[in-house]
């Protein structure tokens, strides 16, 4: 019974993780998101920004705007054991990743047009 115990102590934090990233279902945070399509977080959230995919909050939180939504994003609440935080966080959807990889390749392209 002891070693039961032991092991299910060992696997506990596994399953604890896998069972947050099964509920996230694929989403990723906006700095998750600019390293797998190869842009650097500050400038993909400006990106974002100036497009109008999100705006700022009266407290200076990203969240997505409606009309640009369309499946891109999706707000889940958030709990943070560690530092007791909760709340709201607006993550990107599979769709949205794919979206935005696509529309960052094509600016990269007219950049280096622009600069030949």
């Amino acid at each position: 019974m002891s070693q039961i115990l032991e092991i299910v102590a060992i696997v506990q934090p596994k399953a604890d993780y896998f069972d947050e990233l099964v509920d996230r279902n694929l989403l990723t945070n906006f700095r998750e998101t600019a390293k797998q399509i190869g842009v650097p977080p500050k400038k993909f959230v400006s990106f974002l920004l100036e497009r109008k995919y999100l705006y700022r909050d009266k407290k200076g939180k990203l969240l997505a705007s409606e009309g640009k939504n369309n499946g891109l994003f999706q707000l889940k609440e958030c709990v943070n054991e560690k530092t007791k935080w909760s709340g709201v966080q607006t993550l990107v959807a599979p769709k949205g990743r794919e979206t935005f990889r696509l529309l960052c390749v094509g600016i990269s392209l007219s950049e280096e047009k622009d600069a030949s």
